[in-house]
């Protein structure tokens, strides 16, 4: 556990190659844990090792196949790969694990936003301040998607929190 938690200090720290080494350290001594390869793959996530990353997430749900992070993680891939519709699987499985993930919320709205599916992107941002009011992120989104909807005076709400927030945000003014 020492060596995880080492690692974490080093992720936070920015310390990638670091932090991957103490997590490649803890899964010599310990191959079955699942926390090790998650965040390695979070690391690996960071470096851009978009493969090895969704190697060690799958590694990970072998061991522990109930764990929405690493789901949630298979889900971000998939979007940055430009596969919306796997993204959009993965954030649901992750959802039915874990159905307070805010951040798996808001990156399904988003996805569903992209896809034209803007009252089912609302329904997920509304979900995610729920979970987390003062979400910067789902406030802004919620707020994209009730312009898009002509909900103007509901998207003014939620652009005037977000901009509550974060005062010199340009995308809200």
């Amino acid at each position: 556990r020492a060596r995880i938690n080492l690692g974490n200090i080093m992720f936070d720290q920015g310390k990638i190659n670091e932090a991957l080494r103490h997590y490649k350290e803890a899964l010599l001594k310990e191959p079955d844990c699942s926390e090790a390869y998650v965040n390695m793959g979070n690391a690996l996530l960071t470096q851009g090792n978009y493969q090895e990353a969704l190697d060690h997430y799958r590694q990970a749900l072998r061991i522990e196949p109930d764990q929405a992070e690493s789901y949630y993680n298979i889900g971000v891939i998939m979007e940055r790969e430009g596969r919306k519709p796997d993204a959009v699987k993965h954030y649901l499985t992750a959802l039915k694990l874990n159905p307070d993930y805010a951040e798996a919320h808001i990156n399904l709205g988003n996805s569903l936003l992209v896809q034209g599916k803007t009252n089912e992107a609302a329904t997920h941002y509304y979900q995610a301040l729920q979970i987390e009011p003062d979400s910067f992120e789902a406030n802004i989104n919620l707020g994209n998607a009730l312009l898009n909807l002509d909900r103007l005076d509901e998207a003014i709400y939620y652009y005037s929190r977000a901009l509550d927030m974060k005062p010199g945000y340009a995308e809200a003014h």
